[in-house]
């Protein structure tokens, strides 16, 4: 009776992981979030976002409101403008990379800068766009199941994206509506010196928009377990931005 017991327990426990495995294939989440986020062809056919932000930052340990403003052309160009207040000072700067060039505006001084940071510039914007997941079905990106975790209370299935000269990213997708709820990676801190830190960026309060493609209305960003930006989001897509956004200003 007991064989039989245990024989009966090491079945089911079988057979349930082969359904887990076989209801959290990786490939088979992702193909099921491309099309509760508007579908591939819609996906692939506005590649240009811009994003209004209104929000909080930690700035030098203190939490200063902000408003923002970034434009992104897939994973080539991106342009980021950024004001707020720090101690009676407002302080308003911009910074950007176009291909193989990065710049910083700050106070109205621009100047280039080095090769280690538009790396890392670009490391957050290919981030951003495996955030768009259509990439993802190329099989140049190895996709492996990971234990999904909750947010909001709600649970998620979590995988995990590599790919040759990419850093792992680990994206979270509620089980009920298919939605990127969280992204996880490691990212490099301008600020600190280029100093490597773990960044998870989640994401809350979707609407549809007029491109059928439903989008985040807020944010939070975390560093290191700490919360480093909350946000409003209004986001509107564009096949194609000007280029002129994407110059380095005089």
């Amino acid at each position: 009776m007991r064989l039989a017991l245990v024989l009966t327990a090491a079945f089911f426990s079988l057979t349930q992981a082969r359904a887990d495995d076989k209801k959290t294939d990786p490939k088979a989440v992702i193909k099921k979030a491309i099309e509760a986020h508007g579908g591939e062809k819609n996906l692939k056919k506005y590649q240009g976002v811009v994003q209004e932000l209104k929000g909080t930052i930690n700035v030098l340990g203190q939490e200063v409101e902000f408003t923002g403003k970034s434009w992104s052309q897939g994973g080539e160009k991106n342009k980021t403008e950024m004001a707020f207040n720090l101690a009676g000072m407002e302080i308003a700067f911009s910074m950007g990379f176009n291909k193989d060039k990065a710049w910083m505006s700050m106070m109205g001084v621009v100047r280039a800068l080095p090769e280690q940071f538009l790396k890392s510039m670009k490391g957050e914007a290919q981030a951003e766009a495996i955030g768009r997941l259509y990439p993802l079905l190329d099989k140049k990106y190895k996709l492996t199941s990971v234990k999904g975790v909750k947010i909001d209370k709600n649970p998620t299935h979590g995988v995990k994206v590599e790919g040759k000269g990419m850093k792992p990213v680990t994206l979270y997708f509620d089980q009920k509506t298919n939605l990127l709820m969280r992204m996880a990676y490691t990212g490099v801190d301008l600020a600190q010196q280029g100093a490597t830190v773990k960044r998870e960026l989640t994401f809350s309060g979707y609407k549809k928009g007029k491109q059928g493609i439903p989008q985040p209305a807020k944010f939070v960003m975390k560093k290191d377990g700490d919360v480093e930006m909350e946000a409003k989001l209004k986001t509107t897509l564009h096949e194609k931005l000007k280029d002129s956004i994407f110059v380095q200003p005089d």
